[in-house]
């Protein structure tokens, strides 16, 4: 297999890398719900490993990643649900986000306490709230 980064996964990354700062600064001040994520560049789904290289050795939080990649699967025609959860109090608190795959079962440690489904992927221009994400 070869490992080395063409075009379109540079070019990927480099829409990762900005997608996941404004998201990064949109959660400062927005609810979770409001963030509207960049529309990502037309590329094929196989760029996505740029993606994910840049989500995986940046500092974003779960749920940026989470934002971010939701919206790059959106924009190719794949739908998944973005799932925010916590665990028990008992067992420590700790709270964590993910896209769920179709037909895939809900981490199992988590409590699900939101979701926002594939379909309501926000579009730019959407409303926007003075209410802070705390993921």
């Amino acid at each position: 297999m070869d490992t080395r980064a063409t075009w379109r996964d540079i070019s990927a990354a480099l829409w990762a890398m900005r997608a996941q700062a404004s998201t990064r600064r949109g959660l400062r001040t927005h609810r979770v719900d409001t963030i509207v994520v960049r529309p990502a560049p037309r590329l094929s789904l196989d760029a996505t490993r740029g993606v994910t290289a840049v989500l995986r050795y940046s500092r974003a939080t779960c749920l940026q990643s989470s934002l971010v990649l939701q919206r790059w699967y959106a924009d190719h025609g794949v739908e998944r649900d973005l799932v925010m959860g916590v665990t028990p109090m008992r067992s420590g608190f700790r709270a964590h986000a993910w896209l769920e795959e179709p037909g895939q079962m809900t981490e199992q440690i988590y409590v699900e306490i939101n979701r926002l489904p594939a379909k309501g992927v926000r579009l730019p221009g959407g409303p926007r709230s003075d209410t802070r994400a705390d993921f």
